[in-house]
């Protein structure tokens, strides 16, 4: 998907709450309480709830979103615009670009984004023939 094509299709905080909220249904649902996976989702409160222990969970609960205020447009455009380039963002560019007044939020973001992106990296590793270019390997050289 093109960048146009992205941010048409996820323009609005509605449309990312949706992607969102698919991706954790499809992942599976399950009650922190009673570990129930019956649940109903309450739109009202954009919540599920267990039908065993009624207990209700959030679309950012269990997710590297837990405990943060800024909303799922924002999540999603950090999210692309991290995964756009290698050379990357820093947190006062990343600012600018999402519109965010305050600068501490987009820097606890990416800094949880960075962690979560190092641990999927972390469970990879290359094998056999790799092929870089442009490499610069510091070490030294035995004689």
């Amino acid at each position: 998907m093109d960048s146009s094509e992205f941010f048409k299709k996820y323009s609005d905080e509605a449309s990312c709450k949706a992607y969102f909220k698919e991706l954790k249904e499809r992942k599976g649902l399950k009650c922190k309480r009673c570990e129930g996976t019956a649940m109903n989702w309450i739109e009202s409160e954009s919540r599920w709830r267990c039908r065993s222990c009624n207990q209700s969970m959030s679309i950012k609960t269990d997710t590297v979103m837990e405990n943060s205020n800024l909303g799922y447009k924002k999540w999603m455009w950090c999210m692309y615009y991290m995964t756009l380039t290698k050379k990357g963002f820093s947190a006062m560019e990343m600012q600018r670009l999402l519109g965010h007044k305050r600068y501490a939020p987009i820097w606890l973001m990416m800094q949880k984004l960075r962690i979560v992106i190092g641990r999927r990296d972390a469970k990879y590793k290359l094998e056999e023939l790799v092929e870089m270019d442009e490499a610069f390997l510091s070490g030294h050289r035995k004689k």
